[in-house]
Parts: C-alpha cells; sequence; structure tokens
C-alpha cells in the first residue's frame, strides 16, 4: 500500500507529462477498440451473409466443382430424400441441424420475346420455404432484417431473377427496378432497321398469337434434358433482387425445385446436384463434417460424394478478413511503438528529475527490486488509467454511431447496415487489448527501472 501511495503521488508531482501520456494511451486504446469492434462486426455481417445463401456444409458429387456446372446430369445426386432423411434422423447430427434443403443448379437461356431480348442463365431450383429458413439464420444478432424469400408460398411456375437479368430482359419497368438506363438511340436504330428473313419472319407470324397471351411479368427458359432433347417452360417473374456481384447479377434465376428438375431429367426424377446444410452454430462444422463423412463412407459410398464448408465456397470471405486483419495489425504496431516511446520517455525523465529520492530510498533500506517495483507501478497506473479512458472514450464512440444511425453497404453483401463497432459486445478484445498495454508498460518501463535500481547510493545523494 506505501508502494501503490508512493506511485500515486509521483504521477501527481509530474502531472502534465503523465497527462501527456495517459491521453496517448487513451487515444491509441479508444482506436483500437473502435477498429477491431468494427473488423468484427465486418467478420460476423459476411459470415450471417454466407451461411443464410448457402448454409455451413453442402454436399455434392466428387468433381462437381470443377466439372459440374457444364454437366449437371452427370454430376447429380441421385435418392436425395433417402439422403436428407439420414442426416435429418441421425441422432448426433440432429441436435445440430437447422436445415437441410435440396438445390438443382443448371444453364439454360431466358427469353422475353415481347421485347425480343434473351440472355443466358445460371437456374437454381429450389424449395422456397426452405430458402426463407436458410434467410432467418442470425446467429450472432447482426443488426439486419431479412425479408421473407420472395418465391415462398407462389406457384410453380414462378421465378426470381437478379436485377441484371431484368435489366437484360427489359423488366426494369415492369418490376419497378431503379437505375435501368433505356436501350440506346442505336440500338433501338438497328432494331428498327432489321430485316427478318423469310424463315423468321414465318416463325414470328406462327407465334403471334402466343405471344399476345405473354404478360408482361413472363419469360420463357430453355434447358437441356438428360437426353440431349431442349425444353422449355414459361415462367411469371415474381421479382428481381441484387445478387452483390454483377457477373451472378447478370445471369441468376431461380425457380422452383420441382419445375427445374422437370426441365432437366423430366417428370418423376427427383435428382439434385447439390445438399445445403445450415447448422445452429458455425462451432459445429468440424463435428457435423466429421459425422456426415462417416455416413457418405457407409451408407452412400457408391455416390462418391463430398462436402465442403461455406469458408471454401467463399473465399473471399478469407480475403477480405485478412485484409482487415492486417491493418489492425499494423495499427495496434503503430498504437504499440508510440505507447512505448510516451511511457519509456516519462520514466527515463523521471529517474533524472528524482536520482536523490531514489539515493535516500536506497539509503533508507529500499532493495533494488524495490525501486524496480515502484516504477513499475507507476507505468502500470499510467496504463490503467489511460486504457481506463480508452475503454469509455471507445463506448461512447459506438453509442455516437447508432446515434446518428449511419449505414454501409459492407462487401460481399448486397445491402446496407448500420454502421456499428460493438465494442461492449466484445469483452475479449477489451481485455487482449488492456493487457498488451500492461504488458507493453512493463516492457517500456524496464530500461528506466533497471537503471534507477543501479544508481549508486552516495553518487545519488550528491545529486543536485
Amino acid at each position: 500500500m506505501k508502494l501503490l501511495r508512493l506511485a500515486l503521488r509521483n504521477l501527481r508531482r509530474n502531472g502534465r507529462r503523465t497527462l501527456s501520456t495517459q491521453l496517448a494511451l487513451t487515444i491509441g486504446t479508444a482506436a483500437l477498440l473502435l477498429f477491431g469492434g468494427f473488423v468484427s462486426d465486418i467478420a460476423s455481417g459476411l459470415e450471417t451473409a454466407y451461411v443464410q445463401r448457402a448454409g455451413h456444409l453442402q454436399l455434392h458429387r466428387a468433381g462437381y466443382m470443377a466439372l459440374g456446372s457444364g454437366n449437371p446430369t452427370a454430376f447429380s445426386i441421385a435418392d436425395s430424400d433417402r439422403l436428407i432423411a439420414t442426416l435429418e434422423n441421425d441422432p448426433l447430427l440432429k441436435p445440430m441441424l437447422r436445415v437441410v434443403t435440396p438445390v438443382l443448379d443448371t444453364g439454360g437461356i431466358a427469353g422475353n420475346f415481347l421485347r425480343q431480348t434473351s440472355t443466358q442463365v445460371m437456374i437454381s431450383g429450389v424449395i422456397p420455404d426452405e430458402q426463407n429458413q436458410l434467410q432467418q439464420w442470425n446467429d450472432y444478432n447482426y443488426p439486419i432484417t431479412t425479408p421473407s424469400y420472395p418465391l415462398a408460398g407462389t406457384g410453380e411456375n414462378s421465378a426470381l431473377i437478379g436485377t441484371g437479368v431484368a435489366r437484360i430482359l427489359g423488366l426494369c419497368h415492369t418490376l419497378k427496378l431503379e437505375d435501368c438506363p433505356p436501350p440506346s438511340a442505336a440500338v433501338a436504330d438497328n432494331e428498327a432497321a432489321a430485316v427478318l428473313d423469310e424463315d423468321i419472319a414465318a416463325l414470328a407470324s406462327q407465334q403471334t398469337q402466343s405471344l399476345a397471351q405473354q404478360t408482361d411479368r413472363q419469360v420463357d427458359v430453355l434447358t437441356t434434358r438428360l437426353t440431349g432433347a431442349p425444353d422449355i417452360a414459361r415462367l411469371t417473374v415474381i421479382d428481381a433482387l441484387n445478387q452483390g456481384l454483377q457477373p451472378l447479377d447478370n445471369v441468376y434465376l431461380a425457380m422452383h425445385l420441382s419445375t427445374a428438375q422437370r426441365l432437366v431429367f423430366g417428370a418423376g426424377d427427383r435428382r439434385v446436384t447439390g445438399i445445403i446444410i445450415q447448422l445452429a452454430h458455425t462451432d459445429q462444422i468440424a463435428a457435423a463434417r466429421a459425422r456426415i463423412d462417416m455416413l457418405m463412407a457407409t451408407s452412400f459410398a457408391d455416390q462418391r460424394l463430398e462436402l465442403h464448408d461455406v469458408f471454401e465456397l467463399n473465399p473471399m470471405h478469407g480475403q477480405i478478413m485478412h485484409m482487415f486483419d492486417t491493418f489492425f495489425g499494423l495499427a495496434s504496431l503503430l498504437v504499440g511503438i508510440v505507447a512505448m516511446f510516451m511511457i519509456g520517455n516519462t520514466m527515463s525523465m523521471a529517474v533524472m528529475e528524482r536520482t536523490t529520492e531514489i539515493g535516500t530510498l536506497r539509503a533508507m533500506g529500499v532493495q533494488r527490486s524495490g525501486v524496480i517495483g515502484l516504477f513499475v507501478t507507476e507505468s502500470l497506473l499510467m496504463v490503467l488509467l489511460g486504457c481506463g479512458a480508452g475503454i469509455a472514450l471507445a463506448l461512447t464512440g459506438d453509442a455516437a454511431l447508432r446515434l446518428f444511425s449511419l449505414r454501409w453497404v459492407p462487401p460481399g453483401m448486397t445491402y446496407s447496415v448500420p454502421l456499428l463497432a460493438n465494442v461492449a459486445s466484445h469483452p475479449a478484445l477489451i481485455a487482449q487489448v488492456s493487457l498488451g498495454a500492461a504488458c507493453l508498460a512493463v516492457f517500456a518501463v524496464g530500461f528506466a527501472a533497471r537503471r534507477a535500481a543501479g544508481l549508486n547510493i552516495i553518487d545519488a545523494l550528491r545529486h543536485v
């Protein structure tokens, strides 16, 4: 207690220098906590977006990721209903599972012949109600309100497209989309001046009656069946959603799974190209993966299935987080260097100014370890006060962000979210920053403390 009172007195005596050091610690701690909380918020937001779209795990035929998109029929999963039932009824997996849903991905051509437009699309056959359940996952309580999946509750001939597809097919006005430029005058002139040959003109005249019955929201989707013969379906577009990435947005088309299966495999065939598995918590991926691998090796060994997790399917997550972690590491290094310099300089100046005091303490019987302890205690007190003020400042900054309701669109997401740091929700970060500052304080004061303890008593008492 005497050591603590003596350290507090010395800090008060050198108030200006102590205040400048504490101010640097306060600002550095607040900056690290706000930036660290912001990075953690980005990580949880990205993970939430990816898991809502693609689950935690996906089952595919071996080789599908490399070749399956070009030949979905050859890489399809047979008897998917039994496979899903096996997963859902397994006693070890059941407590971890949240949603298990099949998908059928294939390619095709979508056309809006009322406007004489067409484009290549990537078709995704889904079960809308189960996709709606996928989108409600929010294990981190991320501040978003996810709307219901648009295909939920619609008929089998309904479709959902990307805004890029809507723009290409000329459906912007019908779907009331913004930022859709009209066709250029040159394109319109070329279309008006185009001369149809006799065969195309004859075909157009035969289709006049059917086109008259087509509504503004309908598109015709052409795919190739398992036998190689083409098949076509007329679908009603329910809505268009931005997919975040323009290449995906320009080809995305979702329809009911039963409709996609009928187009690709024919009536009655229940094959799919993948099974999405969403867990209750992300930290269950390893355990669930091990159990699923064992089940596939025993009950479905003939299909040669392989399992991929959400981070393998979305490598951009790792790249984005590596970038932000690098920035956070550089910021931490810079703040640490500044803090070490300030603390070391303050303690070194204190040794020079208090040489006589140190000699008196040594003459009174205080051991060298006691002198070192005095300087370390002063340094830790400065860190304690500076970090405490920094934590308070960071919490105030977080509250200010919430008050002003700032929003932004994180990388990889299609909608804006509140700009938050959530400092109070990351106690581990607060503990790490505080512990790091304490370690830096002990390290920075080490040279000055050893120098003070090594002073000769007689020479120190003679110092004026």
